[in-house]
């Protein structure tokens, strides 16, 4: 008898589904820096995943300039005694701290000048070993902002829309087309951000050549920040009070040539509140994350899988600032309530993958002595 068996497969796929759930809660450890009131904080972090911040402290009329970082061990704050007169009797202007190749700070920051009262911009850094003499840059300067290109140079924006910046020899000043926020590229190239005297959102680009500058959104914004992934293309999360009932939060990033558009989170109506109100970081996939301020004082957390944006409150609190380590994973100094500096970071899980297998099968024949019979399954 001769029996032969046939076996048809019509599909064996095995295949791979990712997708976001859309909802969060991130776990949030949140540590106290300071015992007593400081503000105007700025982070960055290192190659170890560290930590550093740079504040003012001390009494309201005359805040000094501080120096904050983080080990195993806990947190480590010390006056940076040769910074002058680190701020002024009557302003608040904030801080800004970068870290170079080697972690070492860099910070940017007005220093009010008794002789002729005014507020200076002015420039520290560590070299590992202590704090070198801060330099007086300019006459102007209560809110700065610094980057260290890929040389480790300093390159600061500030009121007055300057920029400064020194390659070793001396300080280069000149003027930009706006103050609001900088990144600076893998190239080098400067990029800025800011809200002009329309209140139109602007973007300006400099590859050394000059300053090329081009509007995002017209009318009715405030409150920029920019940062620039790494392909070099930007991203700017700002704040459209155009609805002044319920403002919204906007992000706006360009790639295949376009400015794309998109509402992050609806704040509700706002009051004034100074200084910054955006920050903005990317991941190493290109992910933006966003810290800016809520209604009644709330500080949120926004972050986009590449699907759909994720929003929460993290504290209540002001003068926020982000920045993401190696892992992605937001890293968030304020002032809380009580005016004492507070840290924040939490681990942004990645989007949640599924395996599914598929297998189809038509059926089996058996052929036995001519004839055919089919088994179905």
């Amino acid at each position: 008898m001769l029996r032969r068996i046939y076996f048809l497969l019509l599909f064996a796929g095995l295949f791979m589904y990712a997708f976001s759930t859309g909802a969060y809660c991130l776990d949030w450890n949140i540590e106290q820096v300071t015992q007593g009131c400081a503000a105007s904080s700025s982070i960055a972090v290192d190659s170890s995943n560290r930590p550093h911040i740079s504040f003012k402290t001390g009494h309201p009329r005359f805040p000094e300039l501080w120096y904050g970082s983080r080990d195993n061990f806990g947190w480590s704050n010390s006056r940076i005694a040769n910074a002058g007169a680190a701020t002024s009797a009557f302003y608040w202007g904030r801080t800004s701290i970068d870290l170079d190749s080697s972690d070492n700070p860099h910070i940017s920051y007005g220093a009010f000048r008794y002789l002729d009262c005014v507020v200076t911009l002015n420039y520290i850094t560590h070299d590992g070993s202590g704090w070198n003499e801060s330099v007086d840059i300019d006459s102007m300067g209560n809110h700065s902002q610094i980057k260290l290109d890929s040389f480790g140079n300093p390159h600061i924006i500030y009121e007055g829309t300057r920029h400064a910046s020194y390659t070793g020899g001396s300080w280069n000043i000149e003027n930009i087309p706006g103050f609001g926020s900088m990144d600076i590229d893998s190239s080098d190239n400067l990029h800025l951000s800011y809200c002009d005297a329309g209140e139109d959102l602007k973007y300006a680009f400099n590859n050394g050549s000059g300053w090329r500058t081009t509007t995002v959104n017209s009318g009715d914004n405030e409150y920029s920040s920019i940062a620039v992934d790494s392909s070099g293309n930007p991203g700017i999360v700002y704040t459209d009070k155009a609805d002044p009932e319920n403002r919204k939060l906007i992000y706006s990033s360009f790639y295949n040539g376009v400015w794309h558009t998109e509402v992050v989170d609806e704040l509700g109506e706002w009051l004034y509140r100074r200084l910054d109100k955006t920050s903005i970081a990317f991941d190493a996939l290109g992910n933006p994350r966003l810290v800016y301020y809520g209604p009644d004082n709330e500080i949120r957390f926004a972050f986009s899988d590449g699907a759909d944006w994720n929003t929460e409150t993290i504290a209540l609190g002001a003068h926020a600032s982000l920045a993401l380590d190696s892992n992605g994973n937001p890293h968030i100094c304020y002032s809380d309530i009580s005016c004492r500096l507070n840290y924040a970071t939490a681990t942004v899980p990645e989007p949640t993958s599924f395996l599914l297998l598929g297998v189809g099968l038509i059926g089996i024949w058996i052929e036995k002595e001519g004839n055919r019979k089919k088994l179905k399954t």
